[in-house]
């Protein structure tokens, strides 16, 4: 609904406009029906222009090869539009209460009331508490209520800055997110002209590994659109999120050498987005195969549609996120996205022997004499150590990255006498290894294992729930903390400084057996996923791409 139509007038503007495509004069033109259905949504949706382009390829299904200079259909389409409205209120419609036309040099149709005495008495066109409609047939609002409406927009933009919009029921707001505005820009195509903090980019993305985040966003106009990218370059990607078409929908599409795919692209009516609730997007790599997922929690996924192969993407990729609106003049939307991360998720995946070759930038070793399973089962990484092993550890680590970053685990355990499982950072130089796990000590506990029996630990959450483990690596200066659900973390003991050298060093996951525990049965670990964590993306850096 236009920003100053009231709900009354909205709805009697939008039945007009079914009436009159449906009305024998525009009935018998596909062009002349799809041009007023397209720029009346869009008069509806309080745009005040669309230009040429934007009917070629939405109303005459024509793309790059569209040049208004030599090519006048758009301009003569619209003519005819102008001419039949004209016909249509002259004669079959001249008692229709509201009237429809296209000004001369505009594509946006205007809707007017009928003269007061020519409607019906029971339904004024003019309620008391609405001014006087201005010649485009919006509300003409007082310079106090603009002032009003000036100072919530400013707030709401600010909360969105700051708070992402938290779960029902969840107990109150979520913890700072990665808030987009949409604006006008794209991807598709040539050239490229989104805003600069329209695509934030995170960390290279791996065969085997994904990018996930929970996004929480409303797209009410076309083409607001907002989601989770493997990204190459401008011109080269392959991403999955929503968009606004006729109504929400998701989407899974990708882009070669600049040029979209829509032969290979997927769109589904989505059915949460319709209701405003979040959702968990996932975009897995494996190879040149792409395939993405949905979750309303983030625990439990399906697959969104079968995956796509995509040729002539570069081997370097990145996880990103993105929001904007397309090609389009419509208004902003608020996209907010939190807990953005990539790497290993385990979910989705064949039950069986667990295959780190699926993996390339990770590598699974153990120490272990005696047999040691791991496997997938049930969407998770499940890890057993046969009754004859003791004192042994069973990794599945990668190289550490540069800079600053943070890792963190969802961990499904719980501890018997002896056993441990969680992160671990390998090659910390005179320190030695850095573990924070879940471990039964007198009773369970969070633990942030150093060397030299320097150990600090918490007591665990009531009832062992899976936990989030989670280390972060700060101006070479670790800290751990850990979590029950992703939004609030509780610190576990003091910062440890990184020592030595790191290029040997090595982060992901572990579990052990201690030398001195029983040989009864011991229960299995089991990991959802291990993953970076992105707070800050980087901004998209266009002169980079020019």
């Amino acid at each position: 609904m236009a920003p100053g139509f009231s709900v009354q007038d909205a709805e009697a503007f939008r039945s007009a406009l079914q009436r009159v495509i449906d009305s024998e004069a525009f009935a018998g033109s596909r062009r002349m029906s799809a041009f007023l259905q397209f720029a009346g949504q869009a008069a509806l949706e309080g745009r005040t222009e669309i230009d040429q382009y934007e009917i070629a390829e939405q109303v005459l299904h024509r793309h790059e090869d569209f040049n208004p200079l030599d090519d006048a259909s758009v301009r003569k389409l619209a003519s005819q539009v102008r001419s039949k409205l004209e016909e249509y209120f002259d004669g079959d419609g001249v008692a229709e209460p509201v009237v429809i036309s296209l000004p001369r040099r505009s594509y946006i149709p205007r809707f007017r009331y009928r003269a007061t005495e020519e409607t019906s008495p029971e339904r004024p066109a003019e309620p008391e508490n609405i001014r006087e409609p201005s010649a485009d047939g919006t509300r003409r609002f007082g310079w106090w209520q603009g002032a009003a409406a000036l100072a919530l927009l400013a707030a709401a933009v600010w909360l969105g800055m700051h708070w992402a919009p938290s779960q029902k029921g969840d107990g109150g707001p979520s913890p700072l997110a990665v808030v987009i505005q949409t604006q006008r820009g794209d991807l598709r195509g040539k050239p490229m002209d989104v805003a600069a903090d329209a695509v934030r980019i995170g960390p290279e993305l791996e065969s085997g590994e994904e990018v996930s985040v929970k996004l929480a966003f409303v797209p009410e106009r076309a083409t607001q659109q907002a989601g989770v990218m493997a990204f190459g370059d401008p011109d080269h990607f392959v991403r999955f999120g929503q968009h606004f078409k006729d109504r929400a929908m998701l989407e899974q599409s990708f882009e070669v050498n600049a040029i979209p795919n829509q032969g290979q692209s997927h769109f589904l009516a989505d059915k949460l987005g319709q209701f405003g609730q979040p959702r968990w997007l996932s975009l897995r790599r494996s190879g040149s195969r792409y395939d993405a997922f949905l979750s309303a929690d983030g625990f439990d996924w399906t697959r969104f549609a079968p995956p796509v192969e995509v040729q002539g993407l570069p081997g370097s990729q990145r996880a990103a996120i993105y929001a904007f609106n397309g090609r389009s003049d419509g208004p902003s939307a608020v996209a907010s996205f939190e807990g953005f991360r990539a790497g290993p998720a385990f979910h989705n995946r064949p039950d069986g022997p667990f295959s780190a070759g699926d993996f390339p930038a990770w590598r699974a070793d153990t120490d272990c004499d005696a047999d040691t399973s791991a496997q997938l089962d049930g969407g998770a990484l499940e890890v057993s150590f046969a009754p004859s092993a003791l004192g042994c550890n069973w990794y599945f680590t990668r190289p550490a990255p540069e800079g600053d970053w943070s890792l963190a685990a969802l961990v499904d355990f719980l501890p018997a006498s002896g056993s441990a499982a969680g992160l671990v950072i390998r090659g910390t130089g005179s320190s030695g290894a850095l573990r924070l796990s879940r471990r039964h000590f007198h009773a369970s506990t969070l633990t942030f294992e150093r060397s030299h029996d320097e150990d600090q630990r918490i007591s665990d959450f009531p009832g062992a729930p899976p936990v989030i483990l989670r280390l972060d690596l700060r101006n070479d200066v670790f800290t751990a903390s850990a979590s029950r659900d992703g939004r609030t973390y509780s610190p576990i003991g003091d910062r440890v400084r990184v020592a030595g050298k790191r290029e040997n060093m090595r982060i992901g996951i572990y579990a052990m057996i201690a030398h001195w525990t029983s040989k009864a049965p011991r229960p299995p670990v089991r990991f959802h996923w291990v993953q970076r964590l992105i707070e800050t993306p980087q901004t998209l850096d266009r002169a980079a791409f020019r």
